[in-house]
This record gives structure tokens, sequence and C-alpha cells, in this order.
């Protein structure tokens, strides 16, 4: 692709910053400092959307997990009191019964 010429109005600090990540990475121009610059935010900004959509999707499946515990345990609730209800009539049966 080729690039294309364009101004852009910098302050002081932005220069600094520059020369700062200039010779920390060893690139020879200002050009060269913004096209890192803006590919490294990018691909951090992608990553970043990434792992955010993991965890939203993470998050959907720990939330029906949680649902379906709680539906779980609502099931379990209802049947320990039926067995506690049946076996109340077992005893009711056994003492109106007894030989």
């Amino acid at each position: 692709m080729a690039a294309k010429r364009t101004t852009i109005f910098l302050l002081e600090q932005d220069l600094r910053l520059i020369r700062m990540l200039q010779s920390r990475y060893g690139l020879t121009t200002q050009s060269d400092v913004i096209r890192f610059a803006l590919r490294l935010t990018g691909e951090t900004t992608a990553t970043q959307g990434k792992k955010r959509e993991r965890l939203s999707t993470k998050r959907i499946h720990q939330e029906n997990s949680a649902s379906g515990r709680q539906q779980l345990l609502a099931q379990a609730r209802a049947v320990s009191a039926q067995a506690s209800a049946l076996q109340h009539q077992v005893d009711l049966y056994l003492k109106t019964h007894k030989r």
C-alpha cells in the first residue's frame, strides 16, 4: 500500500514522546513512530475486544450455570418436601395399622 503524505499538529509533549519512542525502539523517523504506535494500539484494542468478548461469553455461561443450579436446588427442595410428606403419611399409616 502506498503511503500518503499528511500534516498533523503536535504538542511539545507529543514530540518528546516521539523522540523517546524513537530511541527506545530504534525507529528512524517520526512517521515510523506514529505508525508503530497506531499499530500497537490497534492490536491492543483488538485483543482487548476479543478478551472482553470472551469474558462476556464466560459470564453468560456462568449466569446460565447459576440459573441451572438454582433450578436444580428448587427441584431438590420440592422433591425433599414430597419425600417428607410421604414419610409422614407412611408413619401415620403404620401407627394406625399396628398389629
